[in-house]
């Protein structure tokens, strides 16, 4: 929801239409792939496709990757 600034309900729904995300076991929570959330939110529905077969070595793909990794890096970086 933080990344994508929409309610918990849109994300599921978009869970459920667009596979951003797994269910590990029945009654787990949601496991949002945040590559697939940041395709969905730029409207990227070719990238995301190649993700979801995964063609992660697209280039398309690998910017949406990085970008993920560059976020969850900058949220988890100690303030000085």
């Amino acid at each position: 929801m933080y990344f994508a600034q929409v309610s918990d309900k849109t994300i599921r729904i978009w869970a459920t239409k667009d596979g951003i995300a797994r269910l590990a076991e029945k009654h787990s929570p949601l496991q949002i792939s945040l590559p697939a959330l940041l395709m969905k939110v730029d409207s990227e529905t070719v990238a995301l496709e190649r993700l979801r077969v995964g063609d992660r070595l697209h280039p398309t793909v690998a910017i949406y990757l990085k970008r993920a990794v560059d976020l969850l890096e900058a949220v988890r970086k100690p303030t000085s």
